[in-house]
């Protein structure tokens, strides 16, 4: 089984700190380089800047990056991060295993498990506020062809995985919007008068032995 050298109960931070360590296979970074490649990065996620200083720190402890502090006259110091071989070891163990998207906590759909306990209304402007937001999510990540760093120095391979990760993200939030204005549609309708049936019609084949009843 391959090591992956990163903690036990600290599952929230692996995915930063992986990031981290893949920006420093491009060069050598300040913690502001990495925070801008985070937002670059888009459909992944973001991190707050002290977030990822605390992720720099917790790796230059375990050996994974060394730091060199530059010395500027007119100017604060410069922290610049240079991944070490245990820290290559520790990204090419990690990038030789499956990590499937999993499905995290999330608090729109605990919002919406509890919403039968409100009016049509407030259940409405729930969703419309959820849809305008990955709307504007959205039309975020379509502007990001134009804003990625996308160096031409950079192997072609390389970039296209970066541009998968852009599609995955412009996909998987239209597909949202999608479900929302659907179940909004549903509520408007008043299809919970039916129940499961008016939940999950069409969600299923007709001649499936699943099919709503």
């Amino acid at each position: 089984m391959p090591r992956t050298d990163l903690p036990e109960g600290e599952e929230a931070y692996v995915s930063l700190e992986i990031a981290l360590l893949g920006f420093l296979t491009y060069r050598p970074m300040t913690g502001y380089d990495m925070k801008k490649m985070t937002d670059d990065v888009g459909p992944s996620w973001t991190a707050p800047q002290s977030q990822i200083y605390d992720t720099l720190h917790r790796l230059e402890r375990r050996g994974l990056v060394t730091v060199e502090v530059i010395q500027q006259d007119t100017k604060p110091n410069r922290k610049l991060y240079r991944m070490t071989p245990e820290g290559e070891k520790t990204l090419a163990d990690w990038m030789s295993e499956a990590h499937p998207p999993r499905v995290l906590r999330n608090p729109f759909l605990l919002q919406l498990w509890f919403t039968g306990l409100v009016d049509d209304d407030v259940v409405l402007r729930f969703l419309e506020e959820s849809a305008a937001e990955l709307k504007k999510y959205v039309a975020n990540l379509e502007s990001k062809p134009e804003a990625i760093g996308d160096s031409g120095d950079e192997p072609r391979r390389s970039r296209f995985f970066k541009w998968m990760t852009l599609n995955y993200g412009v996909q998987h939030a239209r597909f949202q919007i999608s479900w929302i204005e659907e179940t909004i549609a549903r509520v408007r309708r008043k299809d919970y008068e039916d129940g499961k049936k008016g939940a999950l019609r069409g969600l299923f084949d007709s001649d499936s032995p699943e099919a709503v009843q």
